[in-house]
């Protein structure tokens, strides 16, 4: 009844290995249901090496073979490197920002989700409920703790951008980690109805003035 779950940035088997170890002592398991290669930004920093001899996709794949990693998945926040992770492994799952000021407005992610498709990995979508970056002028004590970016606080919004990021063929989201704010997308769930064109025009519109938290630059 329990998904034992976690991730590393260990991008070497040395550090892989160590840390998966860790792990296992902390929560008292000898495997984990999924395990993310967390973090995968750059296809130089953290997929060359992840992948190259004596990489951490190594020991990973070693522990998926034994059983003890019985799901393997990655997080992305770049195009690049999500698409150059999925071209070298069929991975289980993968973590990604489905936010639609990010897709409509920074062209983000519509690359990645098609090849997901394609390739059939499925995807958690990550930022579903990010609205963009905080204005500039917005006060410190205005700012939820714990949030950098802006949060969907209008309801209506909210279930809009909820029900957009289920139709771009997500399994599941991720909602903010704000326990106020996890709890009112947990009511949002009671309708997830595909949008009508004129709400997803409404999104396109509403997008146009916002600054999206992806591509980062």
């Amino acid at each position: 009844e329990i998904i034992l779950a976690t991730k590393t940035r260990q991008r070497s088997r040395e550090g892989a290995e160590a840390e998966f170890t860790n792990s296992c002592a902390i929560l008292g398991t000898d495997y984990f249901d999924l395990y993310l290669v967390h973090g995968i930004q750059n296809v130089a920093k953290d997929v060359e090496p992840v992948f190259a001899p004596g990489g951490a996709m190594e020991f990973f794949l070693e522990k998926k073979k034994e059983g003890r990693i019985r799901m393997l998945g990655f997080s992305a926040h770049s195009n690049e490197a999500a698409l150059e992770a999925m071209a070298r492994y069929d991975f289980d799952f993968f973590y990604f920002p489905v936010n639609y000021a990010a897709f409509y407005k920074g062209g983000f992610g519509p690359a990645v989700l098609a090849k997901a498709r394609e390739k059939g990995i499925p995807c958690i979508a990550l930022k579903a409920l990010a609205r963009q970056h905080w204005p500039k002028d917005t006060p410190g004590d205005a700012r939820p703790p714990k949030c950098w970016y802006q949060p969907i606080d209008d309801p209506a919004e909210a279930a809009l951008a909820m029900r957009w990021a289920f139709e771009q063929n997500v399994v599941s989201i991720l909602p903010p980690g704000n326990e106020e704010r996890y709890r009112r997308a947990l009511t949002l769930c009671g309708d997830l109805s595909p949008l009508k064109q004129e709400e997803t025009e409404r999104l396109k519109t509403l997008c146009q003035e916002m600054t999206p938290l992806f591509p980062r630059v």
